[in-house]
């Protein structure tokens, strides 16, 4: 049976949390009850929440902070498609260099002060269909994001405009092993203000499974500016664990590479998968 990818982040997207962070809870997905629709096709659901905190200077003189709370939700439908939605609240604190939550997007600070906005982020929505080709344990993830403006764009939580991403994702198993890579394309909407560019965004990485219970990995995320401030360079390390047939945990741990990334951060994600219907 084909091994799913776990949707960042953030935190990790991540990632940019997109693949990294997501790939840590592959290997819990085969033992999942499912609900038939059909003969043929089976739905699997999931639900996760958590919290992602990151801290960096950003290129400016004065520190800022991210709190980041998302609900997700997420579809298995069959073998090959997943639909995601995420609702996150903010809390950010800082001089305006940084707006938004995941994937975070550096500006040029309209404040020289600290201060702290918070409220509901942009909510995303995700499509994913995913090649299989089980004769060498290797699996082809296509992917794309579509994230509305519901954030306060007065406040710098979000852009105020829709924003598109597609990805492709690359992930081969070794056993209790695996690797990946993946790169995608983000679609800034326009924005006069902000004057955002469109960019590009890897990632690469590795993790193993030690037990059906426990695994643990490590990724590294580059993402070029989309404003004047430095391209996003930052280094994941994850670890998961099966708490319950139904009740999985990951936390994560975050360092950056240049002022386009946060110095460092934190996270963790808990998640419950439902019996059948």
């Amino acid at each position: 049976m084909k091994k799913y990818l776990l949707m960042t982040t953030i935190l990790t997207t991540l990632s940019g949390f997109a693949s990294a962070h997501a790939l840590a809870q592959t290997n819990d997905q085969e033992s999942e009850e499912t609900y038939t629709l059909e003969d043929d096709l089976e739905i699997r659901t999931k639900i996760s929440t958590g919290f992602d905190y990151s801290k960096g200077d950003y290129g400016d003189t004065i520190d800022t902070e991210v709190w980041y709370f998302p609900i997700s939700a997420r579809a298995d439908i069959g073998d090959n498609w997943s639909l995601g939605l995420t609702v996150p609240y903010l809390i950010i604190s800082g001089p305006g260099t940084v707006v938004g939550g995941e994937g975070l997007t550096v500006v040029n600070a309209t404040r020289t002060v600290k201060t702290t906005e918070e409220g509901l982020g942009d909510i995303s929505a995700s499509l994913t269909y995913t090649f299989e080709f089980e004769e060498n344990d290797t699996y082809l993830d296509l992917g794309g994001k579509i994230k509305f403006p519901t954030a306060d764009e007065d406040k710098g939580l979000g852009t105020g405009e829709t924003d598109y991403t597609v990805n492709l994702d690359l992930t081969k198993m070794f056993d209790q092993a695996y690797v990946f890579a993946g790169v995608g394309r983000k679609f800034y909407g326009t924005n006069e203000d902000l004057d955002l560019d469109d960019v590009w965004m890897y990632n690469i990485g590795a993790g193993y499974q030690f037990t059906s219970d426990i695994g643990a990995g490590v990724s590294y995320d580059y993402r070029e500016a989309a404003g004047s401030g430095d391209d996003s360079s930052d280094a994941t390390i994850y670890l998961t664990y099966k708490l319950t047939d139904d009740v999985s945990l990951q936390t994560y741990g975050v360092v950056g590479f240049s002022d386009g990334s946060p110095d460092g951060g934190i996270g963790s994600q808990i998640s419950y998968k439902f019996p059948p219907l």
